[in-house]
């Protein structure tokens, strides 16, 4: 079975709410809250106690197994020479890769997680698998990704960079 992470439903504080699509651009005047939506929609699903200003929750679809989850992904357990475990997802704004301390068997535990799926699992799935879904490249860190670039063809890695992420 394959795991394919999805946003259902993007709900607002003012009551209203959106459904996604295939593909949803935001758009309105400079100001105007576009860019406060994406960061909320980061926090909401990277974080567990997130920070949300203007929306009040994002519905996603969880994995029905662990090892759905682990195999759609490739998400696997880096083990320090020290013996500690952890994740080590990229970050959001692909500027590093956060490594985020594990037990050893956290994939049983998960898949207990899973089948009690509760708000403070949902939480908790957020915090630990969330950055493997969700990429936010803010001006700043378009331009820092390019500049840190070996090639010197900028179309050509315009180019990858809509193909890897659109």
């Amino acid at each position: 079975m394959s795991y394919n992470y999805k946003i259902n439903k993007i709900s607002f504080r003012n009551g209203s709410e959106l459904i996604p699509k295939c593909l949803t651009v935001i758009v309105g005047p400079n100001n105007s809250g576009k860019s406060r939506i994406l960061k909320d929609i980061l926090e909401l699903t990277t974080k567990q106690d997130p920070r949300n200003i203007i929306l009040n929750n994002v519905e996603f679809t969880p994995p029905e197994s662990i090892d759905e989850l682990i195999s759609s992904y490739n998400i696997k357990a880096n083990i320090d020479q020290a013996g500690n475990y952890s994740l080590r997802p990229l970050s959001p704004t692909l500027s590093g890769s956060p490594a985020m301390g594990i037990y050893p068997n956290w994939e049983i535990a998960w898949s207990g997680y899973l089948r009690n799926y509760t708000e403070d699992i949902k939480k908790m799935f957020r915090t630990w698998f969330g950055n493997y879904f969700i990429t936010f490249l803010n001006t700043e860190d378009r331009l820092r990704i390019f500049q840190n670039s070996t090639t010197s063809n900028m179309e050509t890695e315009i180019s990858i960079c809509f193909k890897h992420f659109i």
